[in-house]
């Protein structure tokens, strides 16, 4: 079976969110994602960006990136994702919007870009996994805010978040 991971928000390219998370230039923050999420992601696995990936209007900088990116990659377009419709880098699948599915361990989760104050199967205990806020919102029950940002306070790395640390986040939160 394959692993499943989260993440958003990466803004590979940015200026400003280089200056923001205190790295002293694009390339080199652009470089710790990479290592971070190639540590952490395996090849066959399937993880799921919920938008913001790049500032980049390039398509063969994005390209470039997204080829050294380890596993199956799925994405859900943020507000920043403009550079989209030029790509020939095929992802798995891509999301305008937001993605609802069910794991297989009858976990039923909805990514999207944006934190939402409702959504499917929410009163059944779906989970509601979201970037955007770059951890500076507060979370609803079952809603996790994957940006690396939210990585960093949480888990320590600039990284993606695996599906088991998710759970955990979510099951042993207080109530």
């Amino acid at each position: 079976m394959n692993e499943w991971y989260y993440t958003a928000d990466q803004h590979f390219d940015h200026p400003f969110m280089c200056s923001h998370r205190g790295f002293s230039s694009v390339a080199r923050m652009d470089k710790i994602l990479i290592e971070a999420w190639n540590d952490t992601v395996k090849a066959s696995g399937i993880i799921v960006i919920c938008g913001d990936f790049f500032w980049s209007k390039n398509p063969y900088y994005v390209e470039k990136i997204l080829k050294r990116l380890k596993g199956n990659k799925i994405f859900v377009k943020g507000n920043h994702d403009y550079w989209v419709k030029k790509l020939k880098y095929p992802f798995r699948r891509i999301y305008q919007k937001n993605l609802k599915f069910g794991n297989g361990n009858n976990q039923y989760i909805v990514c999207c870009h944006y934190p939402m104050a409702s959504w499917n199967r929410k009163m059944y205990g779906a989970w509601q996994i979201h970037g955007h806020t770059h951890g500076n919102y507060p979370p609803l029950p079952n809603q996790i805010d994957v940006s690396v940002d939210n990585a960093k306070t949480m888990l320590g790395e600039w990284r993606p978040f695996t599906h088991a640390e998710i759970k955990y986040l979510l099951t042993t939160k207080e109530k």
